[in-house]
């Protein structure tokens, strides 16, 4: 593995854990390989991500991202879109995850608009694109059906309730949204709030937080 870490050992053990935890196939395995070099290679020019170690990016980022499918009743076939992907969290590794949905990645950052497509072409995610429009004019156009929204805090929370407001053409979408173990739901979120569900990667415990039209 090519990872950017001395300990060469360490890293394969780190690596072959994540890959029991989360039950990867062989072709999953390797995606996620090329994919966290890639990363590491394109952030010492792009700063994609401060995490740079591994033993952070196994479970702040790729378990980050994947471990919500335990919770999100995700159909073949329905459209995810990630809301502000940066380096690809969670939108690409869910992409890898859950090979059978369909992906728009939202970033207006053109570093890392061309990283992400870097990606989508290293890994021959056809499944996958990539949309610069900022999230206004992407709520106002709606240029997409999306039958789930994701987002690891990229917006405050009035923003994203944007899609649930008249007359946008995604009150029938649902939003996850990635939160710290602090997080308190406002007022103006209430209405939309479905449920949330506790986890725990590397030693922070979090929430994904489900809206949708009640």
């Amino acid at each position: 593995m090519a990872m950017h870490n001395n300990d060469s050992d360490n890293i394969q053990q780190l690596w072959d854990r994540f890959v029991q935890e989360e039950s990867l196939s062989t072709q999953q395995d390797q995606q996620y390989r090329v994919y966290i070099d890639a990363l590491l290679a394109w952030n010492e020019r792009s700063n994609l991500t401060r995490i740079t170690q591994l033993a952070d990016i196994i479970p702040y980022h790729l378990q980050d991202s994947i471990r919500v499918t335990q919770y999100a009743d995700f159909v073949a076939g329905q459209m995810v879109c990630d809301i502000g992907s940066g380096g690809g969290f969670p939108g690409l590794a869910l992409a890898i995850a859950r090979p059978d949905l369909r992906y728009t990645l939202l970033e207006v950052n053109q570093k890392k608009i061309a990283f992400l497509r870097h990606v989508i072409t290293l890994l021959q995610l056809e499944q996958v694109t990539v949309c610069d429009y900022d999230w206004r004019t992407f709520v106002r156009r709606a240029p997409v059906t999306v039958d789930w929204f994701v987002t690891r805090a990229s917006l405050d929370m009035h923003e994203l309730m944007r899609i649930f407001k008249p007359g946008s053409l995604y009150n029938d979408a649902q939003l996850i949204y990635w939160a710290s173990d602090q997080w308190q739901m406002e007022s103006e979120e209430e209405p939309f709030f479905i449920k949330k569900e506790a986890y725990t990667v590397g030693l922070a415990r979090r929430w994904y937080v489900f809206f949708g039209k009640q």
